[in-house]
């Protein structure tokens, strides 16, 4: 449903479009024939700005022609139909291309492409236009929620599989992720495979062991909606794969799929237990090596690990860096941050405070509040020597999400004006990918402190360590298999008996305690931290989108 590929295509909302971005990246580099399929949502997602603390959002319309010039951008001449609601929807479509450009690289000149649809074509009635307007427009247009979400995945799947026949493109593979791609099988099911060859072309990942993250619909809206187009014989076969009660997107991806996965290893425990019927293997997601480190880091992994942008294994070597050239490299990444941080706040970041930030979707579950829990606790641990910068945008309907970013904002001025120890802390509007690579890379200390069992992966902190910045982290996600270098983890163990664990007070004790016995002695020593940044730098040889792309083929794509 989403694609981030850089701030000038701002139809992603977070994590999981940023991973179907650098994926598609990874492919390019690999020489892996790849096409990435989305919807082309005219005005995007959100654009973040905050009055006194609470979030506003505008939606101002995608300019193609003010595309950057490192992909190029292709409007296709073909225009397909979809039958909804007993009329013709035209669908057209924009090829975005991506070229290996790397010099060294035995895969240079490989292109793979980014297929985005749109219903926004002078032929449709303004109610149709209006189907790829917002990402997630389902949440975005609560009067016809359900409809219009469903309305998206059916141009995303039913869409996608007819326009890549009309480019002539036949795929070996079709990877479904999340359940928003359902409608691919159900598409090929109607045109007259057997499921047998359906499953046989279908892999499927899963990337959220939260249930509200899988799409349901009530029958009677699919048979509204797409009733007059299903053959009678799928209309009978619809329940078995999708559900008795309920169309279910996960029930059928899975049950249309010869291979399945979750993306960490502690996730795909989740799901087994939410999918009991089904094998779920796991497969850990990881970050484009090249996007996500600095421009100073690259230049040191040049110098001291040369080969690591087409081979980040590389980085395993990080011992051969000289601590002086790693700390360097690093204050450069950090002035960068701090000079973005005055023009954006007129806040003054200091280089001899450990600077500790956190930036991701502002969630219930990932509790960016976790450390305000108790602030003089805070104060007494880290005042005059912590400083704190905080991003992220909630999604435009999440009234419990707002309200986590207005107590931080609030928290900023208390935190300041409390005795002599004050710890800076800053909230920076518009998060977005610019705003993420300057936070990963000039961060000494990257916060994460999900609910355990809520969060499937948390590919920030693996943004972190390509920058050799340690995560502090409950054990959730990646960091159940990263947490043996390269930062520090607190709160309970995962618990099989009891996966969902909800222990604030208990968290929040083990998170000043950690900062206090563990996080600030080692910032204290050159030494010690930057051993523990070369232990983060040494996850970055496995948590990236090669090996993750590497394993795809392999186990799923059978490449």
């Amino acid at each position: 449903m989403e694609y981030g590929i850089n701030d000038d295509i701002p139809i992603f909302a977070g994590g999981l479009g940023i991973l179907a971005g650098d994926t598609l990246k990874s492919a390019c580099d690999l020489g892996i024939p790849m096409i990435g399929v989305t919807n082309l949502y005219k005005h995007g997602y959100c654009k973040q700005s905050l009055e006194s603390g609470w979030q506003k959002e505008e939606y101002p319309a995608i300019d193609l022609k003010r595309i950057g010039e490192s992909y190029i951008v292709k409007e296709l001449p073909n225009i397909i139909r979809i039958g909804i609601e007993g009329r013709q929807v035209a669908v057209g479509g924009v090829l975005f291309e991506f070229r290996n450009e790397e010099e060294r690289s035995p895969h240079r000149g490989h292109a793979v492409h980014l297929l985005a649809l749109t219903t926004d074509l002078p032929e449709n009635p303004t109610e149709d236009r209006r189907i790829t307007n917002y990402l997630y427009a389902g949440d975005f247009e609560k009067r016809s929620e359900r409809r219009m979400r469903l309305l998206q995945e059916i141009v995303l799947g039913v869409g996608g599989v007819r326009m890549l026949q009309a480019m002539g493109t036949s795929p070996q593979v079709y990877h479904l992720n999340e359940g928003h791609g359902a409608f691919v099988p159900i598409e090929l099911l109607r045109q007259g495979l057997t499921l047998e060859d359906v499953r046989d072309r279908t892999v499927f990942t899963t990337h959220t062991p939260v249930s509200a993250g899988h799409d349901s619909f009530d029958y009677h809206l699919i048979d509204s909606v797409l009733g007059p187009h299903i053959p009678s014989n799928l209309r009978w076969t619809l329940p078995s794969i999708g559900g008795q009660n309920e169309f279910n997107t996960t029930r059928v991806a899975l049950n249309t799929s010869r291979y399945a996965n979750g993306v960490s290893r502690r996730h795909a425990e989740v799901t087994r237990r939410m999918f009991p019927y089904r094998r779920i293997d796991s497969i850990t997601n990881g970050v484009h090596a090249r996007t996500w480190t600095s421009p100073h880091l690259q230049l040191l992994f040049d110098k001291h690990l040369d080969g690591w942008r087409d081979n980040p294994e590389r980085l395993l070597e990080a011992e051969r860096i000289p601590t002086g050239e790693l700390l360097e490299a690093h204050a450069s990444a950090q002035k960068q941050l701090f000079a973005y941080i005055k023009e954006r706040t007129n806040v003054g970041f200091d280089l001899d405070l450990i600077t500790v930030g956190f930036a991701r979707r502002a969630a219930e579950y990932k509790r960016g509040d976790l450390l305000f829990h108790n602030i003089d606790r805070l104060l007494d641990i880290g005042g005059g020597r912590i400083q704190l910068v905080y991003a992220g945008k909630a999604h435009p309907w999440d009234d419990r999400g707002k309200r986590i970013i207005n107590r931080i904002h609030s928290i900023a001025q208390h935190v300041r004006d409390q005795r002599n120890e004050r710890i800076k802390l800053v909230y920076l509007e518009n998060y977005s990918m610019e705003i993420g690579k300057l936070l990963t890379g000039g961060c000494d200390v990257w916060l994460n402190s999900p609910v355990r069992g809520l969060e499937a992966s948390g590919t920030s902190g693996m943004k972190a360590a390509h920058n050799g910045v340690p995560q502090l982290s409950t054990l959730d996600g990646w960091w159940c298999e990263g947490r043996h270098q390269g930062g520090w983890s607190f709160g309970a163990e995962p618990n099989e008996r009891d996966p969902v664990l909800t222990e604030t007070d208990e968290d929040a004790r083990a998170l000043y305690e950690t900062l206090e016995r563990d996080v600030l002695p080692t910032y204290a020593n050159e030494e010690s931290f930057a051993a523990i940044m070369r232990g983060a730098i040494r996850n970055a040889a496995f948590f990236n989108t090669h090996r993750m792309l590497r394993e795809y083929a392999e186990k799923a794509y059978r490449l």
